[in-house]
């Protein structure tokens, strides 16, 4: 498996100035902004997603061998130092393919539903056959299973979205009289989802992954109001 490379720059950076880890403990997304690191996607999404005591954890207990405060005036060079044994460590063949190991990495890490970019969540869902379907061809169970597993899919989706805390309107939608309906229209958005890959065991259980995209979803997820 490759090393997060740019999340263990980012946790270098953190250790090594006080500034720069407060910034990344309250505000993630200006703190990846101003590290200067492009980071995959599946990269951004362990940042975005880890707790935060988890994530201090993760910066107090992170070493890189050789490397100290003393070693390195500042998390700059720290950071340079980081890309460097990186370089080194997996060689310009190995970045070519880091893109696509990068997807696929985000596929796996999206068993219990990830964000892809700001319109794209994705979640991985299952279901069995009816037991009623014991004695049915494959073809029907198969179908009977697909459709369970999408509906659970949209119904994890939506629990994960009213999950989510809610965000004042200034800033995220403007004062649009629309946002008033964003709920009900995010349900309509699950519902068109789609399915991005399935697969059937022997006993023909079925898991989805099952995809929703819509225009700025991640921000009219924060601002819907559920209560109706």
């Amino acid at each position: 498996m490759p090393r997060r490379i740019g999340v263990e720059t980012l946790m270098l950076m953190a250790k090594y100035d006080s500034g720069f880890r407060k910034l990344l403990l309250d505000d993630r997304e200006k703190a990846l902004e101003e590290s200067g690191l492009d980071l995959s996607p599946s990269e951004r999404m362990i940042i975005q997603v880890i707790g935060r005591d988890q994530l201090e954890k993760n910066i107090d207990g992170f070493d890189l061998p050789g490397v100290t405060k003393k070693s390195l005036p500042n998390w700059r060079v720290a950071a340079s130092v980081m890309v460097l044994i990186s370089t080194i460590l997996f060689g310009f063949e190995s970045c070519l393919h880091q893109v696509a190991v990068d997807e696929k990495a985000v596929e796996q890490e999206c068993n219990h539903g990830c964000w892809i970019d700001n319109d794209t969540y994705r979640l991985h869902a299952a279901a069995a056959p009816s037991k009623k379907l014991r004695d049915a061809e494959r073809e029907e169970r198969r179908k009977y299973s697909k459709r369970i597993a999408i509906l659970n899919a949209q119904y994890q989706i939506i629990e994960k979205f009213k999950g989510i805390p809610l965000e004042a309107a200034t800033g995220i939608m403007g004062s649009d009289p629309a946002a008033v309906g964003v709920a009900k229209d995010l349900k309509e958005a699950v519902k068109r989802g789609t399915v991005i890959s399935e697969s059937f065991d022997e006993e023909d259980n079925c898991e989805v992954l099952y995809e929703v995209k819509d225009k700025a979803l991640k921000k009219k997820v924060q601002y819907a109001e559920w209560s109706y």
